[in-house]
């Protein structure tokens, strides 16, 4: 059986769903980040090999969770709002124009 890990993953989310979410919602402090993440979390699962074996099946998909939330918070971090590209594109430039 090549997916025993898959396999043990799903069903640990599966049974500790309501438990998963509510202690990712106290970590990430919304609970709507939290079933994101976890759904993303559900979502990978698929890449989950049997290289080695997962000894503890909900802290690896608690851990999962944790960092994806942390991969989306960093990009939200990065992104521009619209009234700073607004106030960007309000700039006035000074310099010299094509036809000077």
């Amino acid at each position: 059986m090549a997916d025993i890990n898959r396999i043990r993953l799903r069903g640990q989310l599966v049974e500790n769903y309501d438990g998963l979410i509510k202690k990712l919602t106290r970590r990430l402090g919304s609970s709507d980040f939290a079933h994101d993440a976890l759904h993303e979390t559900f979502l990978r699962l698929d890449r989950v090999t049997d290289a080695v074996q997962v000894r503890s099946p909900t802290d690896y998909i608690f851990r999962t969770a944790i960092n994806i939330a942390k991969d989306r918070q960093k990009a939200q971090n990065y992104r521009v709002s619209v009234s700073e590209i607004d106030a960007l594109l309000d700039v006035c430039d000074e310099g010299p124009d094509p036809a000077r």
